[in-house]
């Protein structure tokens, strides 16, 4: 008990003492106790290390924390490929086939979307897939699928791609209507005057749309309340189709009774009961959310959604009073139109947005829990689911030298025994250094247990920031791998104006210019993407920069699904004198399955799909990788690496068999300087002008020899490849087709590719440069590499001086500045090439 005593003496008093700058600190319980003994530590240098280790933890966990809800966020907030590519391909299957064009219902079925004797739905939505199983598990669970009637309302960018599907997916004996809001009179600005302002006020634009964790103050909240804060600034609430619910009545005028559905819910029973439902002349159906045994889902109240310091809020609220849920409600429309509801959520919501959000911050269930006060019947829940230490410790405290020393080696003593003891199951651990001084006074501690605690909370510490930062870098590639709402809106947008625009069809480039395109006078670059707001940067920088704009000829190169609205962009956005060409895959004649035979192979190879496309994390043994190898290993897994479009580059002396030279560029890069200097460069008979990646001061970005693209446990790999070779970069590559028509590049290439795929990825596993490497192995010029600045996607200690000089500067890695987790210090470079007084920007909220 006296050394319980006497530690409990020494790390009180540590608690209150400066931690000296540049302690050098153990990462674990092991390497502390090892260093106890090393370095022989006194007991007063024990207690600070102890305490800064674990202030260190604590802070490690909360910032790792608050970066992985961060990421989560922007993951949340962001479209799934899948989603995006589906949204895409539905509208183009629109506008050219006539079968998904069809009138939804069928005339004769149409008196049936008045009929009240059956069963009216509403969903109101801008995601097909979503709305497709809302609609296919409600039909499923009924034991009258044909007494259903759903009523699909979406807006204008999403109509063509929604009424295709159900078009094309019919789910009879149930009846579909899909419509636009642009399709319905009665949406007008003087019939919501509200949303139209809440659109265009600043306060609201910046709360909804603006950046919400670059300068938010971490130290004054809690992850939880962070995370919440963070869901009520999503921009859907602002937004009409969110909105919608309000205007039910309005908007069907002839209907009774309706059920009210969210986008993100399913139907596992039988709903047709809530016909039947007696809401005994209340308006609203609704679950309560403030019982039940979720205490993070179910309790909430209005103090909640609220800010009860308002003295509005005060005086009209109680903040006990329990709140109830959006997402399946029944509606009274008979009950409803007798009331003033719409006018008391329009007479708050403008109070509010007058206070600039003083009221309540979260969009649609606010103003709806005051305009439905006295308005709503409750639903059983199951409907809805150093030396100045020794100064300040002094031998006052600690007694003389040797009695530290003493105290030092009991430490090293009782930690070393710990070390290798069964922590006792249930051990009650304190989650701070604060409460771990405090516990040993108050639960009078044994040397024994103050160790087995001390171990105990120190490995937890270990195991929840690694827990955490996995989590952290698996959200992080989610975002990553995912489309923002904002270029997903631009896609939509352009691919609809392609088929109503005539401008925007146009040819490109004009039947003047197309001699241009085979003149090998000019400057040809060739960009390969579907990312149609990267693409307008590439070209815009590359523009911008050159002495000689009217010399530059663009070939952009997309898929199918992003040809129609690529081609609206250039259309509509002239880069003259520059000539850009937009063409698609399926405009290739060469591009057929027996010349690229590798990549159809990859494409139906089911290991190769699982490794690209599955999960990457379900059942991933973190145990045995790091942070940073992990990170990699997500990063190789992008799809992106088994795309046509990626591997296009490969074949681009086929597929422009008229040019001599050419600058690839990917849809990730800024053009700073002009670029023509590149075509008056003697590549010395090589194939390829490209920059190293061994050489830098970026240890990350700049340190890449073939060892780290390949297996050289491999003996294939082993006899052919060194493993300390240089490797080079694509992004910025100047290509001599002449001299590439020469060689066997692309047999190679595909030999290699072959040969990986039969072995199951047992070569290298990260897409197109690994075989690339090989391929052009021999044929590479390094240029300079102040043509081509690497890295920016990566980490954010970039140096700004030398991203300032750079040819052209590269965001390779998972940050891109289109996304929300790109670095904000280095977006500026980007964004201001964006072109944000076009309409189509500006009305999808490109970045703001």
């Amino acid at each position: 008990m006296r050394l319980a005593r006497d530690f409990y003496t020494i790390l009180n008093d540590a608690s209150t003492q400066e931690i000296p700058h540049g302690l050098k600190l153990p990462d674990s319980f092991r390497h502390l106790v090892s260093d106890i003994k090393n370095n022989h530590y006194d007991a007063k240098t024990f207690a600070l290390v102890l305490r800064a280790m674990m202030e260190k933890f604590e802070r490690d966990i909360r910032e790792s924390k608050f970066a992985q809800l961060t990421n989560k966020h922007f993951a949340a907030s962001s479209i799934p490929k899948g989603i995006h590519c589906l949204s895409l391909k539905l509208t183009d299957e629109y506008s050219s086939n006539a079968h998904a064009r069809r009138q939804l219902p069928s005339p004769e079925l149409l008196p049936l979307l008045l009929n009240n004797s059956y069963h009216h739905f509403i969903l109101s939505t801008d995601n097909i897939l979503a709305a497709s199983v809302v609609v296919s598990s409600a039909v499923q669970s009924s034991s009258t699928p044909e007494k259903i009637v759903f009523h699909i309302i979406t807006d204008k960018k999403t109509y063509a791609g929604m009424h295709s599907w159900f078009a094309l997916n019919s789910v009879a004996p149930a009846i579909v209507e899909v419509k636009g809001v642009h399709q319905f009179d009665w949406l007008t600005k003087e019939n919501v005057p509200v949303l139209e302002a809440a659109e265009s006020h600043n306060g609201v634009r910046n709360y909804y749309h603006g950046n919400h964790v670059a300068g938010a103050n971490l130290t004054e909240t809690t992850p939880r309340r962070f995370a919440s804060k963070l869901q009520s600034r999503s921009p859907k609430y602002i937004s009409l189709l969110n909105h919608l619910r309000i205007y039910i009545p309005e908007l069907f005028p002839n209907l009774d009774k309706v059920v009210f559905l969210d986008d993100d819910i399913v139907v596992q029973r039988d709903l047709a009961p809530l016909w039947d439902l007696d809401l005994g002349g209340k308006v609203n159906g609704a679950v309560e959310t403030c019982r039940g045994d979720d205490e993070w889902v179910m309790s909430k109240r209005l103090r909640n959604y609220f800010n009860f310091s308002h003295p509005l809020i005060a005086k009209h609220l109680d903040p006990e009073e329990c709140a109830w849920a959006y997402g399946m409600n029944v509606f009274d429309l008979k009950a409803w139109r007798k009331t003033n509801i719409r006018e008391t959520y329009h007479s708050w919501l403008r109070e509010n947005l007058r206070l600039n959000l003083a009221m309540w911050k979260l969009g649609t269930l606010p103003p709806a829990l005051i305009a439905f006060k006295g308005h709503v019947h409750f639903l059983f829940y199951f409907f809805l689911l150093s030396d100045c230490l020794g100064r300040r410790l002094g031998p006052r405290l600690l007694g003389r030298v040797d009695d530290s020393e003493r105290l030092a080696r009991d430490f090293y003593t009782i930690l070393n025994d710990a070390s290798t003891q069964e922590i006792p199951h249930g051990l009650k651990l304190p989650d701070s250094f604060r409460h771990l001084v405090s516990d040993i006074k108050n639960n009078h501690y044994d040397a024994k247990t103050f160790a087995l605690v001390l171990r105990a909370m120190m490995e937890k510490f270990e195991r929840d920031i690694r827990e955490s930062k996995f989590a952290e870098l698996t959200n992080k590639h989610f975002a990553a791998s995912s489309i923002p709402k904002g270029i997903h809106c631009l896609s939509l947008k352009l691919t609809d104006e392609y088929s109503s625009n005539a401008h925007a069809r146009r040819q490109l480039p004009s039947p003047e210019l197309l001699p241009l395109l085979l003149n090998n006078s000019y400057h040809h670059f060739i960009l390969s993407t579907d990312n149609i707001l990267a693409a307008s940067v590439v070209v815009s920088s590359a523009v911008q920069s050159s002495s000689t704009p009217e010399k530059i000829v663009f070939h952009i190169i997309t898929d199918k699904k992003t040809y129609a609205g690529m081609h609206s962009w250039f259309a509509l956005n002239s880069v003259a004198p520059a000539i850009v060409e937009v063409k698609g895959v399926h405009q290739f004649d060469w591009l057929t399955k027996e010349n690229v035979p590798v990549l159809e192979a990859a494409e139906s190879h089911n290991g190769v799909r699982n490794y690209y496309h599955g999960s990457h994390v379900a059942g991933a043994n973190l145990t045995e990788t790091t942070p940073r190898r992990f990170a990699s290993k997500l990063q190789s897994r992008s799809p992106k690496y088994i795309s046509l479009l990626n591997h296009l580059r490969i074949y681009i002396p086929e597929l422009f068999p008229n040019l001599d030279k050419v600058v690839f560029l990917d849809d990730d890069i800024v053009v700073q300087r002009d670029l023509a200097p590149l075509w008056d460069l003697d590549l010395g008979g090589k194939v390829n002008g490209a920059v190293e990646t061994c050489r830098g001061d970026d240890e990350w970005v700049m340190s890449k020899r073939l060892r780290n693209y390949f297996n050289f446990s491999h003996p294939l790999i082993a006899k052919h490849l060194d493993p300390e070779e240089c490797a080079w970069a694509y992004g910025m590559n100047v290509f001599d087709l002449k001299a590439w028509r020469k060689t066997n590049i692309r047999e190679t290439y595909h030999s290699w590719l072959r040969e990986n795929l039969r072995l199951n990825l047992a070569m290298w596993k990260l897409g197109t440069l690994p075989p690339a490497l090989i391929a052009f192995k021999g044929h590479v010029h390094v240029i300079d590499s102040s043509w081509h600045m690497l890295g920016l996607g990566y980490q954010n200690k970039t140096d700004i001086e030398n991203v300032r000089k750079a040819a052209v500067i590269h965001y390779n890695g998972q940050s891109k500045p289109w996304l929300e987790i790109g670095f904000e210090h280095l977006r500026p470079f980007w964004t201001k090439y964006v072109n944000y007084s076009n309409d189509f920007i500006r009305n999808c909220h490109i970045l703001e």
